[in-house]
């Protein structure tokens, strides 16, 4: 219930500084997630696949720094973005 806690706080900070694309894209995978149980549409493999993330985030080895995340997350966003203009032309 702690670690529910902390990291309910954790999004509520990264929300805070995120942009306004973020913030939409969020709010989006929120309010779809409000309407519907993904889980119940996952097939087997999916969800043995998220039970092993799920177990892998518990183990504080293979945990990421915020920073290098958000580095990481940056990097490969603007790469996505950098393809989807080169598909346009």
């Amino acid at each position: 219930m702690e670690e529910i806690m902390s990291l309910r706080e954790e999004v509520k900070t990264m929300i805070d500084k995120a942009d306004e694309k973020t913030i939409r894209m969020m709010y989006a995978m929120l309010e779809v997630d409000a309407d519907n149980d993904w889980w119940n549409e996952l097939n087997d493999e999916e969800k043995k696949e998220m039970d092993t993330a799920i177990e892998e985030s518990e183990n504080k080895d293979n945990l990421v720094p915020y920073k290098t995340f958000q580095s990481e997350f940056n990097t490969w966003r603007k790469e996505l973005l950098s393809s989807k203009e080169q598909t346009k032309k």
